[in-house]
C-alpha cells in the first residue's frame, strides 16, 4: 500500500493508481476502505480515497468542496461531506509532527 497514490471506485473493482498506473482489483472500494491504515489514507468522496501523504495542495471551491493536488499533479475533488474531516486530520497531523 505504501505504493499507492489513489484509489476510485471503478464498478465492483477498486482501480488502485500507482504512479502513472492504474490496476483494478476485485473488490468494492467501501471492503477495501475497511482494510487499509486509517493514518494513511481517507475518503475524500463516495468513489475516492488518498493516501494523506500525497497531498500537496486543498483548494476550496464555492460549493463548498474542496479541490486537491496530488504530487504527481493530479487532481481530486474532496465533496463536502468529506472535507470537514480531511481538515481536521490535517490539522491534527501537523500538531503532532515534530521537526527534527
Amino acid at each position: 500500500s505504501s505504493e499507492i497514490d489513489w484509489i476510485e471506485a471503478v464498478g465492483d473493482y477498486a482501480g488502485l493508481h500507482v504512479g502513472k498506473k492504474m490496476h483494478l482489483l476485485r473488490e468494492p472500494l467501501h471492503l477495501l476502505e475497511c482494510r487499509l491504515d486509517r493514518a494513511e489514507f481517507l475518503r475524500i468522496h463516495r468513489s475516492t480515497i488518498v493516501k494523506l501523504d500525497r497531498i500537496t495542495r486543498i483548494e476550496p471551491l464555492a460549493n463548498r468542496d474542496c479541490r486537491l493536488t496530488l504530487q504527481d499533479g493530479t487532481h481530486l475533488r474532496v465533496s463536502r461531506t468529506y472535507s470537514k474531516p480531511l481538515h481536521d486530520l490535517l490539522r491534527n497531523r501537523e500538531s503532532t509532527s515534530v521537526s527534527l
